[in-house]
């Protein structure tokens, strides 16, 4: 539909005007960690977040200092879970060094904890040679446990210990609000010491006491995972985990090229990939646009991002207005709401007001029209927008709202 030229004429001068009253660009620079991490986060038994951290105009940068190295994180979602990884360790070390535990693992040892019919001999140093995480390595042992299933006699003791330990490690990942497919080979092999300890019934990990406490309830509760999807995560291996996310994927017509593309993407662990089926299946709309962009993801923070975009859209499906459709505009995935509204979701840790963000604002408020499809434009974020981003943004009819999952936990 043709706008009047008299209309087209008012959009112009009136974009000129506004253009002209916008606020200068913001550099990028240094800013303070606390202003975007809680201070409860800042520092910890064996780590201390730097107060100074970098500022993109998107993401943050933190440096934070272990007992071992000073290691950089790009953005708060992903410091927050390296937290979380660092902290475990602790705990871990702490409980792992009690007389108690080095009973238990010596029963444990005597269970002989091997592979089935010997795939993997040492699942922890596997898991240091795997170059795309440790999800490809817990999709090997447990195609091996399928194939080995019917086994009686001495593989089958074998594979009843493997499955004990699993089972335990995730149990154990879940409550200190890690993945048991961390990366992390120090975190792997104190997680695996400590579910090889478990499994035996020798040892009980007292959540409430200091040994392991804290994180895990925040954690999950900040990824959204109620009780049902938290008992699948822990019951089920890998292989039942992707079964399920396919029928899921299928149920919601994903192109079957996207979904295997996804369900084999090396930076998706089994547990991103069914926190992300589950979170898309509660919009009941079609997710391929999202799927189709989550599965082309090459690094592990990508996969994070897609995760926080799923969450981002569900929250406000469920708590703003629902959502009709996915679509993609200027090459940016986004979602209509029932009244108009087209709803753009950015995972990001601060968003500052530069020129690549006016850009896209004016790509997106050129789509309004009274009669057309889209009707307003809102902008939602997990992370921060600053008070001169806010303001432009606000002065373009761009609603904006930061933390839109609640705080950084």
């Amino acid at each position: 539909m043709k706008l009047p030229i008299a209309s087209c004429l008012t959009r112009l001068f009136t974009s000129a005007s506004i253009a002209q009253s916008l606020p200068d660009f913001e550099l990028s620079g240094p800013v303070k960690a606390a202003s975007y991490l809680p201070q409860s986060l800042m520092t910890g038994p064996s780590y201390d977040v730097q107060s100074l951290a970098y500022a993109d105009g998107l993401q943050i940068s933190y440096r934070i200092q272990t007992s071992d190295d000073i290691e950089t994180i790009i953005g708060t979602q992903s410091l927050a879970a390296r937290i979380r990884e660092i902290n475990a360790i602790f705990q871990l070390r702490q409980m792992n060094k009690s007389e108690e535990f080095t009973k238990a693992l010596r029963k444990a040892g005597e269970e002989k904890l091997d592979s089935v019919v010997g795939l993997v001999k040492d699942p922890v140093n596997t898991v240091k040679r795997i170059p795309q995480g440790a999800s490809r390595f817990f999709g090997r042992i447990s195609n091996a446990v399928q194939n080995a299933g019917q086994n009686q006699g001495e593989n089958g003791t074998k594979l009843q210990s493997i499955l004990g330990v699993t089972r335990k490690k995730a149990e154990l990942a879940i409550r200190l609000g890690v993945s048991p497919y961390t990366t992390d080979p120090v975190l792997q092999n104190e997680l695996q010491l400590a579910a090889r300890a478990m499994a035996g019934g020798a040892l009980v990990v007292n959540l409430a006491g200091a040994a392991v406490d804290g994180g895990a309830g925040a954690a999950l509760q900040v990824i959204g995972i109620n009780q049902t999807l938290q008992r699948a995560l822990v019951e089920s291996t890998p292989e039942e985990l992707q079964a399920q996310n396919r029928i899921e994927l299928t149920t919601l017509k994903v192109p079957s090229e996207d979904i295997n593309a996804l369900l084999n993407n090396p930076w998706f662990s089994p547990w991103q990939e069914t926190l992300l089926t589950y979170t898309l299946k509660d919009l009941h709309i079609n997710p391929s646009l999202l799927v189709n962009q989550a599965a082309q993801s090459q690094t592990e923070h990508d996969a994070r991002y897609f995760v926080q975009l799923a969450l981002l859209y569900k929250k406000y499906h469920q708590d703003t207005l629902p959502l009709v459709a996915f679509r993609k505009d200027n090459g940016i995935l986004c979602a209509l709401d029932t009244k108009g509204t087209l709803v753009i979701a950015v995972a990001a840790d601060l968003i500052q007001w530069s020129a690549t963000v006016k850009s896209r604002a004016d790509e997106f408020t050129a789509l309004i029209t009274p009669e057309g499809p889209v009707r307003a434009i809102s902008l939602i974020t997990d992370g921060a927008i600053s008070p001169i981003a806010s303001s432009a943004l606000t002065q373009l009819n761009i609603a904006n709202l930061p933390s839109f999952l609640g705080p950084v936990q």
